[in-house]
């Protein structure tokens, strides 16, 4: 699983970067991705929160960063839809 991990973080970290520079050089054309971004990163945010609670199951620490990592998720994913229904309205 831990692999999986790493290999999701790479593929949505470049996707994230790329899709962000593009958003950033021309916001008129790819203002569009904006919403893309925001929930790619809530979705990595919370696959890394499952993560953290399923594998470090008896250590109340690591519980609270996969609980933070899910609400963070959340966050994001309310930002990726207020950003949506502005940009795509």
């Amino acid at each position: 699983m831990g692999v999986f991990l790493d290999v999701l973080h790479l593929a949505v970290g470049i996707l994230i970067v790329v899709m962000g520079l593009l958003a950033f050089i021309n916001p008129g054309e790819n203002g569009g991705l904006f919403p893309l971004i925001f929930f790619l990163a809530a979705i990595l945010s919370m696959v890394s929160g499952v993560f953290e609670l399923k594998v470090h199951t008896r250590t109340n620490k690591k519980k609270a960063v996969g609980m933070f990592h899910l609400a963070l998720g959340i966050g994001l994913a309310a930002v990726g839809l207020l950003s949506a229904v502005s940009i795509w309205g």
